[in-house]
């Protein structure tokens, strides 16, 4: 696979079942832009934060973040809940998380590296990866895009995540869309 022109997540999770796509459009380098991705904090936006906070209200107090600041390093940091399975300089970061999203008291399996993520098989849990991807324009601007896959690993987790997508999806999507808007604003300098 020739990365310039393919995105690794099609590697970690060619095969899915839900996902979700956005771009937009950035008039700055790859090399701003993959800098700003790994700098910026999305605590500034509202919805990020409610879906963020609705994950936590849940949990034992002992679990819950102090401060929690909706940026990659937290969500796959030492505590967070995601990892990264690849970054391709200035072009992609590739990052996955395992769970029942749907419980009450939802339940998340950390892979701790790429194998695992893909040797994965419980079929009571749902395999996600989620991309962020820049493509040269040509004219000095970038598309940053953003895309998540969900692969349900059994019939009973389909069924399950089918609902918890119905109702999520359209929050999902405002909420990288901020994302989306924020990095922007960062790497152009507004």
């Amino acid at each position: 696979m020739n990365v310039a022109e393919h995105c690794r997540l099609d590697y970690y999770l060619p095969n899915y079942d839900f996902f979700e796509k956005h771009e937009i459009i950035i008039r700055s380098s790859p090399e701003k832009v993959f800098e700003t991705l790994h700098t910026f904090d999305n605590s500034g936006s509202k919805l990020t934060n409610l879906m963020l906070s609705l994950r936590v209200i849940f949990e034992p107090k002992s679990k819950r973040p102090d401060g929690h600041k909706p940026s990659i390093e937290e969500m796959t940091g030492e505590d967070g809940f995601m990892t990264v399975l690849e970054e391709v300089a200035d072009r992609e970061i590739v990052i996955a998380f395992i769970g029942k999203f749907w419980q009450i008291r939802p339940t998340f399996f950390r892979p701790k590296n790429a194998e695992e993520f893909l040797s994965f098989n419980d079929p009571e849990y749902v395999r996600s990866a989620w991309n962020l991807f820049i493509k040269e324009n040509g004219d000095g601007s970038v598309t940053l895009s953003t895309e998540t896959r969900n692969q349900c690993m059994g019939k009973g987790s389909k069924r399950w995540f089918r609902l918890y997508w119905a109702i999520i999806k359209t929050f999902s999507g405002y909420s990288r869309l901020e994302m989306l808007r924020t990095i922007r604003d960062l790497a152009e300098g507004l």
